[in-house]
């Protein structure tokens, strides 16, 4: 698995064997959100959640959005595109 980023505790990754649309795996806490990365313009969106408290999600997609052009080539470093 991937590690894209690592920012305070959210351990943000893709996994080698997975699928379109572009999206990123954010871990912290035990809980788990993923996120869509979309194409450029308009902004990441969560696609489901597990175990993840809203204001813990809040700050993932926070991240994610901040992040989103480097995670976005690191999705596309893996598995093309």
């Amino acid at each position: 698995m991937p590690k894209l980023l690592n920012i305070d505790g959210f351990r943000i990754v893709t996994y080698p064997n997975d699928h379109l649309p572009a999206h990123v795996h954010v871990i912290k806490d035990g809980g788990v959100i993923v996120i869509n990365l979309n194409d450029e313009g308009i902004e990441p969106s969560v696609r489901e959640s597990h175990g993840m408290k809203r204001q813990v999600e809040r700050k993932a997609v926070k991240i994610v959005t901040e992040n989103k052009a480097a995670l976005l080539a690191g999705w596309r470093e893996w598995h093309g595109g």
